[in-house]
């Protein structure tokens, strides 16, 4: 597969369109860098612009933030994770459990993003 040839149009497609949450997130500070709409819808929030005025552990369960540790060791480590983990709905708070394959950029010794994908179970 060729990644290099293609567009960033079909890439900015299939994040849009993707039907599990797919999540960039800025890997030092865990800022949302950018949410998809299936996302979006997933946990509840308005837009976009809503989920970059948060942060990744602002997304989890006290459960999902107790696995914390072990996947930032892991995305250093390793550069990616993947398990299952709990998502918490914005608008009414309810769990939501969900499979999660996660990856970090590196560049030269520091990791400067993460790229989330989330399946609900």
């Amino acid at each position: 597969m060729v990644f290099e040839s293609q567009g960033p149009d079909l890439w900015r497609s299939v994040f849009e369109r993707a039907t599990d949450l797919v999540m960039v997130s800025d890997f030092a500070s865990g800022r949302i860098l950018s949410l998809n709409p299936a996302g979006i819808r997933l946990v509840g929030l308005r837009d976009d612009t809503d989920a970059r005025a948060r942060t990744t552990a602002e997304f989890l369960t006290d459960a999902g933030l107790a696995q914390t540790p072990a996947v930032e060791a892991a995305l250093t480590r390793d550069g990616h994770w993947e398990g299952t983990s709990e998502l918490r709905h914005f608008g009414t708070g309810a769990p939501i459990p969900v499979s999660v394959s996660t990856l970090s950029d590196k560049h030269g010794d520091l990791h400067e993003s993460a790229a989330t994908v989330c399946r609900s179970r």
